[in-house]
């Protein structure tokens, strides 16, 4: 089993595993996804998201500028060291990639008591047509 699997629930490991979608290269949503589940319960270090994504320093500093640029991720500080956690936009994001991946993968394979660390949110965003 590759080694970005530890730290994932079974289920996960069997989404990422068993899917026709699974290639060996991760997607940067794939990577998103996995970051933003590794700060849903609590506020993290990076060294604790390097393990849980497999993504090396330099790619994660990447992707958690990215992501705090865009409202997903918000920054702590926790005593003498940097501390991320998931924002209002990363948690619909992250809801919102569970419902495409069961839309493209054609089966329910995940159930909501899976999801239950996931807090549901709306966001306000309306649309209007011109």
């Amino acid at each position: 089993m590759a080694s970005y699997s530890r730290g994932l629930s079974s289920i996960d490991v069997q989404i990422l595993c068993d899917s026709p979608l699974h290639k060996k290269n991760r997607s940067h949503f794939e990577i998103i996804a996995l970051i933003l589940k590794s700060l849903t319960s609590r506020s993290v270090s990076p060294y604790l998201i390097m393990r849980h994504t497999n993504v090396n320093h330099t790619q994660l500093k990447k992707y958690l500028r990215f992501l705090v640029e865009m409202g997903m991720v918000e920054i702590e500080l926790g005593g003498n060291q940097i501390l991320y956690r998931s924002g209002e936009k990363g948690l619909a994001f992250l809801r919102q990639y569970y419902v495409l991946q069961e839309i493209l993968l054609g089966r329910d394979q995940r159930k909501l008591e899976n999801t239950e660390d996931i807090p549901t949110i709306t966001v306000g965003t309306h649309f209007t047509r011109h």
